[in-house]
């Protein structure tokens, strides 16, 4: 067994939420696997993040950057719905969208 040295404070690690746009369209179905939102600059939306909408956590697996007449980033998200065991459901437009992990 070797001693690893880890830096920083010795509590455990907290998940950061970071909002990375808003819901463009608003997700009627629960079945619905593709998420069109409007984005954050800086914050690009990746393949496994994990993002949450309301209750709803999500895995990312292909982004789409689409057109846009000024310098908002748009994007469709093809998503894994309800994941980390949480429930599908409806999102509203507008609504925030938050990357758990990536």
């Amino acid at each position: 067994m070797s001693n690893i040295l880890f830096e920083g404070p010795t509590e455990f690690p907290t998940v950061s939420t970071v909002a990375i746009g808003t819901v463009n369209t608003a997700v009627s179905t629960t079945s619905s696997t593709t998420i069109n939102i409007k984005g954050v600059k800086n914050r690009i939306p990746q393949p496994g993040d994990i993002i949450s909408i309301q209750a709803e956590q999500m895995q990312i697996l292909t982004v789409t950057k689409l057109p846009s007449n000024d310098d908002t980033p748009f994007y469709n998200l093809f998503v894994k719905r309800g994941f980390g065991g949480t429930t599908a459901t409806t999102h509203p437009q507008n609504y925030n969208i938050f990357r758990l992990s990536g």
